[in-house]
Formats: structure tokens, sequence, C-alpha cells
């Protein structure tokens, strides 16, 4: 059997050592052991997870922490609580988001059953497919179009063979949305084909406004990227979505995921995968998302507004340049640039990162030729990449 690794980790692993900046990114500012300790309510559950064996955890997860993460979909969805609520049940644990897409993908697909991805997207979406003998249907988004996800076009691909459609709001990499109509056009078009809906949700908290940057001070009242597809008022159930830690919280080291989903059957089968997998997540890991968890307000905030003041930086950096271009994300933590030089991409991109330690992921890793890459907005140093980035393709 020939075991690939995913195109962008692959590349990344040529400059490990040579890496003081990665413009592209996808996870928001991440903290410190120290700093996030020093976050309310941290120290005494620090205390009490010292005092704790370090034996094996729950194979669904750490109840308390299950029950943070369903309150945590519930609003983030603004979903009603005069119906039923999400609970611990509906959620289970993984060792991040990749093992739970994975197992997503091993639970409900089998040989020949059609997938329907928007592409260029995260490797693993569409690579995954075939591991399971299944039949990619991609759907490509189109500069011309601003990137947007077409929702005719998704219903156009639908066949009887489709049995999942995967969704990923804000889009890696281009940081597209879906407006509100269309959210509701999604799950409508799985219910008519009676095939799962996938939700990539790992970038949802990150709305941003790039002209009002106080029209987010309470993220439990932010539902610009709410959608239904959790709602025990909405008749169809084949639906699940995917957090982790690392993005939006940007505590990739807290290799945390989780699946949170009404489907029974779904979740069971989830369940068992798990258990013949990881077995269960790490203590430790669990103790770390329950802090950032009680401090949801804090974290989010704070990382929206650093994404804010670097999509208006990167803005003013792309419009006053002669070779870059993009069109302007919407939310989430990514946008796809375009660079305007007659070399392409892949020759000059590795010789920039062993001269500058900057790094870029050319956008052929994520499915889309031509001379683009991902530039994450999350991170401190974005600015200082761009401007080195504009320097050296101004020289070529």
């Amino acid at each position: 059997m020939k075991i690939v690794t995913p195109p962008h980790i692959a590349y990344t692993q040529q400059f490990t050592s040579k890496i003081n900046c990665n413009l592209s990114n996808s996870c928001a500012q991440s903290r410190t052991v120290e700093e996030l300790l020093a976050l309310p309510n941290a120290e005494q559950k620090w205390t009490d997870f010292l005092q704790r064996p370090l034996s094996y955890t729950s194979v669904k997860g750490d109840g308390q922490l299950r029950s943070q993460i369903a309150e945590f979909a519930q609003h983030q969805n603004q979903l009603s609580t005069q119906s039923t609520s999400l609970n611990a049940d509906n959620v289970i644990t993984f060792a991040g988001a990749q093992e739970a897409l994975r197992a997503i993908y091993q639970a409900v697909l089998e040989p020949n059953d059609e997938v329907i991805v928007f592409t260029p997207n995260y490797p693993s979406l569409t690579a995954m497919v075939g591991e399971f003998g299944a039949k990619l249907v991609p759907i490509a988004l189109r500069q011309e179009d601003g990137w947007r996800l077409d929702i005719e076009r998704l219903a156009e691909k639908v066949s009887e063979k489709t049995k999942l459609i995967v969704v990923n709001v804000p889009h890696n990499p281009t940081g597209a949305i879906l407006s509100t109509r269309e959210r509701q056009q999604v799950l409508e078009i799985a219910k008519s084909a009676d095939c799962y809906l996938l939700a990539d949700d790992v970038s949802q908290p990150i709305s941003f406004s790039v002209t009002d940057t106080d029209s987010h001070d309470s993220f439990y009242g932010d539902g610009s990227l709410a959608h239904d597809y959790l709602n025990y008022d909405v008749e169809y159930d084949k639906t699940v979505s995917v957090g982790v830690m690392s993005k939006a919280f940007g505590l990739g080291g807290v290799r945390l995921g989780w699946v949170v989903s009404r489907h029974r059957e779904l979740l069971d089968a989830l369940l068992a995968i798990k258990a013949g997998a990881s077995i269960c997540t790490s203590a430790t890991d669990e103790c770390f998302a329950q802090i950032a968890f009680d401090n949801t307000d804090n974290i989010i905030i704070n990382n929206r507004k650093l994404v804010e003041s670097n999509v208006l930086q990167a803005k003013q950096i792309i419009e006053s340049s002669t070779v870059l271009d993009w069109h302007q994300p919407r939310a989430g933590l990514l946008a796809l640039v375009s660079v305007n030089t007659d070399v392409p991409i892949e020759e000059w991109a590795p010789d920039f990162t062993n001269k500058t330690g900057v790094l870029i992921l050319p956008a052929f890793l994520f499915g889309l030729e031509g001379n683009y890459f991902r530039l994450g907005l999350g991170q401190s140093d974005m600015r200082e990449g761009l401007l080195q980035l504009v320097e050296y393709v101004q020289a070529l």
C-alpha cells in the first residue's frame, strides 16, 4: 500500500528548520501554556487536574467538555433554546479535526458512492474519498466569480449516488462564505438527495467586520455564519459538524477536535471507529480545552480583532502593490492571493522561503493551478511577511 503525506504538509516539511514566519498559517494566534493558565478559572481547573491519575479518559470524551462543546455549537448557530437543545450526547471528541473527518468518511462511505466537494480545498477532504472506494465529484470555484460557493452547481451535481456533501465555511483557502439563504439551500439539497451533509466548521467562529471593529463585542451574540444543520426544529438529521481547537482558538498544540450531530446511528459508528483507533483523547488536552471553552469570549474576540487588523493591513499592502491581487475574504482566517508575475509560483516559492524564512503555500497544494498562494490572517507577523513577499516578487 502506498501511503502519501498530504501535499501541504510534505511541502512544509522541506523548510521546517528555516521557517520564522508562516504566511500561510491557517490558525489564529496561539497562546503559551502560561497565558492559557492565566485566564479566569484556569488555575483551579489545572490544580484539580494535577491531582488526577493519568488513566484512559472516556471514549466519547470528558462529559463536562462535551457539554461545553454542545453549548458552544448551540450558541454559535443561534439555535432556539425553546426546542430540544444540543447536549453532551450529541458530541464525540477526537484527536484533532483530521481524525474526526476520516472517521466520518469511513462511517459513511462505501465503494462507488459519490462525494461532492468544493475545490480548491483542504487536501484531505478530497484525498480521503478514494481511500474508501468512493468517487469524488468536485465543484471548482472560479476567481471570476469571486471564489463564490455556487449552490446552483451543487444542485446540478447531486445524483442518486450522492452519499456525502462537504461544505467548508469560511472556505479554506479562499475565505468565501455562504449567505443565510444559501446555507438553507444546502440543507434542502442534502435532504432532497437523502445524503449526509458534513459541515467543516473549524473556522466558523471567526467572522469579522473590517469597517467597524467594535461590531462584535459579544461572541455569542454574533450569528453571521450560523446554520440550521444541527437544529432539532429541522426534521432532517443526517448532518454532522466538525470543530477543532487549532483554528479559531489558535490552540493547535491542544490536539482535540470534535463532531456534533443529531444522527444517532452516525454517532454510534463514529464512536466505534474512534474506539478502534485513538481509543480516547488526551486527558491533558481535555483539560486545556475546558479552560479554553471557559474563556471563549476572551479568546475568540481577541483572535477576531487581530484578524480584522490583519485584513485591513493586507488590503492596504495588496491594493498599493502592482504584484498582488485578491478577492477580500468575507470571514475566517484565510484568503487566496494571486501573484502577478510570469514566473510560475512553484519555481520561485521554495527559493523565497529559503532566503527569507517566510513560508507561503502555493495554491497547487490545495488543488488549484496558477500563481496563487494561501494567505493566513491570524498571525501577528503577517504584515512583515507580506511585505517581504512583495519585495521579493518585485525583484523577479
